[in-house]
C-alpha cells in the first residue's frame, strides 16, 4: 500500500471520503477507538468539503461553457473583420494615415506584395504536462527552421474537443493566432482526458489563406 493512502485527484477523494472512510468510521467509531469529538469533527469537515468540492465543479462547468461562448463568439467576429479589412484595403481611396489610426496592416510600397501561401504548417503536439497541449509548427518545406514562408504574417490554429474526429476543418473554431511556435494551450480540468483535434494554416500579410495542415491530434492528459 502506497505511504500516503489519501487519493491524489479530487474525484478520487471525494469517492474514497464519501463512500469508504468516513461511513465506515462513523459506523465502527466503538471499535475502532474514534471519539465522539472526532467523529463530530470529521462530519463538519466533510460537510465542508462536500459544498466547496460540488461549487468547484459549477464552477469549472460554467468557465468551460463561457469560454466556449467566447470562441464561438470570437470566430465569425474576427472573420468579418479580416473580411471588412481586407475590402478596405482594396479601396484606392483609404490612405497609410487611416490605416495607421485603426493599426491595420499599412502595405509596403516599396516591395513587392506578399504572395499567397502555397505550403502548409505541419503540427506537433507536446503533451507532457497535465491539461496542457504545446503546439510545435513549422513551415513544410523548411522543417528543421521555426521561420515562416515569406510573406506569411502568422498561423492560424483551429480547435475541436470531442469524442470523434471532425469532419474537417470547417467544423473546428479558430482558437488562436500566433506569430512564432510554439503556441500554448491549457484546458479546464473538466476536459481530461478528452481528444483535442488541431488543423493549421498559414495566413499572409494582405490576410489571405494558405492550405490547411494535416488535423493533429492527442489526448488532454488529467
Amino acid at each position: 500500500m502506497p505511504d500516503d493512502y489519501v487519493p491524489a485527484s479530487d474525484a478520487d477523494f471525494d469517492n474514497w471520503q464519501k463512500n469508504k472512510l468516513i461511513p465506515y468510521i462513523i459506523a465502527n467509531k466503538v471499535a475502532l477507538g474514534v471519539s465522539d469529538a472526532t467523529a463530530a469533527a470529521l462530519t463538519a469537515l466533510q460537510t465542508t468539503w462536500t459544498a466547496a468540492y460540488s461549487a468547484h465543479q459549477t464552477a469549472q462547468s460554467t468557465a468551460t461553457s463561457k469560454r466556449q461562448e467566447k470562441d464561438d463568439a470570437r470566430a465569425p467576429y474576427a472573420a468579418l473583420i479580416r473580411s471588412a479589412v481586407g475590402q478596405m484595403q482594396k479601396n484606392p481611396a483609404v490612405t497609410d494615415t487611416q490605416r495607421a489610426a485603426m493599426e491595420i496592416t499599412v502595405p509596403d510600397q516599396t516591395h513587392t506584395p506578399a504572395p499567397t501561401p502555397t505550403s502548409r504548417p505541419v503540427g506537433k503536439i507536446d503533451t507532457s504536462q497535465r491539461l496542457q497541449h504545446k503546439i510545435e509548427f513549422r513551415d513544410e518545406n523548411t522543417p528543421t527552421s521555426r521561420a515562416k514562408p515569406a510573406g506569411v504574417a502568422y498561423c492560424e490554429l483551429h480547435l475541436f474537443i470531442g469524442t470523434t474526429a471532425p469532419a474537417g476543418p470547417e467544423a473546428m473554431h479558430l482558437q488562436a493566432v500566433d506569430k512564432s511556435a510554439p503556441y500554448l494551450m491549457e484546458f479546464a480540468s473538466s476536459d481530461a482526458g478528452k481528444t483535442a483535434w488541431w488543423a493549421l494554416r498559414w495566413v499572409n500579410t494582405r490576410g489571405e489563406h494558405g492550405p490547411w495542415s494535416a488535423m493533429v491530434s492527442a489526448t488532454i492528459g488529467g
